[in-house]
């Protein structure tokens, strides 16, 4: 199962970590996977990041988000990601919504 979710720029940096060490040890307890494409590939003051793994993953992921940011993730609403003739980086494998967790 994945699920995308948007997170603004500025709190990307303390969810990776110095050297993504925030962001490996968070994918080892959660046993998810998290994908955060990077700031080129994504010209926009949002990102749309995934979060895959078990449904019971995901949710753990998520809120060990939100904790370490300070706010509630919203999904990503498939209505709002870039065009993906404009911008084809932004989109494999950021394409895949999933509305019910």
């Amino acid at each position: 199962m994945t699920i995308d979710f948007v997170i603004p720029n500025q709190s990307i940096g303390g969810l990776i970590g110095k050297g993504g060490e925030t962001l490996k040890k968070m994918m080892t307890k959660t046993k998810a996977q998290i994908i955060i494409p990077r700031a080129a590939d994504f010209p926009y003051p949002e990102r749309i990041i995934q979060i895959k793994g078990a449904k019971e993953q995901i949710e753990i992921a998520k809120k060990e988000i939100e904790a370490l940011i300070g706010f509630p993730l919203m999904k990503a609403n498939p209505m709002f990601l870039p065009d993906p003739k404009r911008f084809p980086m932004c989109m494999p494998p950021f394409r895949s919504i999933v509305n019910n967790l």
